[in-house]
């Protein structure tokens, strides 16, 4: 058995990330609406995958992260790593009360059980405030404290620590990171 995949020759989001903060600041308003609709398309082709009877294969990423999505030496952002996607057509059922992913883009509805496909709209939601601003949202000193803070802490307007993104932009990403 093998897997076969396609060689991206480019950085990850999150160095995309990390070089702009040492460099420019935040990522450039233009590059983070590209991205963000690229990246919602490609989990828009996930989310509606079927099979060839043309039943939903419900696919759910999971693990929408910075560290996750590749972005090409020709622009085109693509998304990696569906070790932890969920089809609703799997025979093998995930083991109640483990919450797979990173713990700072997963869900205030994942938290308590609930998986739908509005889990990687959140973590799209996180991923542009962090692109925005050069900032973590949810970072806590452990896990506990990150789950804590997904599901409760004040979620601010990437305005507040940006004020050159625009009231539209923050709209936007409060609308994705509405619990």
């Amino acid at each position: 058995y093998f897997i076969a995949m396609e060689y991206v020759r480019g950085p990850t989001l999150k160095q995309l990330v990390e070089h702009c903060a040492l460099t420019v600041g935040s990522v450039p308003q233009p590059v983070t609406l590209n991205l963000a609709a690229q990246l919602c398309d490609a989990l828009d082709h996930a989310h509606n995958r079927c099979d060839e009877h043309g039943i939903s294969l419900g696919i759910i990423h999971r693990d929408v992260t910075p560290a996750n999505i590749l972005l090409a030496d020709n622009g085109l952002l693509k998304v990696i790593d569906f070790g932890l996607a969920k089809a609703t057509s799997q025979t093998e059922e995930s083991v109640a009360g483990i919450i797979k992913g990173k713990f700072g883009y997963i869900a205030p509805e994942y938290l308590h059980g609930r998986l739908d496909r509005r889990v990687d709209l959140w973590a799209v939601g996180i991923i542009m405030y962090e692109l925005l601003t050069s900032r973590r949202l949810f970072d806590g000193v452990d896990d506990l404290d990150t789950m804590r803070r997904v599901a409760q802490m004040p979620i601010p307007r990437p305005s507040m620590a940006n004020p050159a993104v625009p009231p539209e932009l923050d709209a936007l990403v409060m609308r994705a990171l509405d619990r």
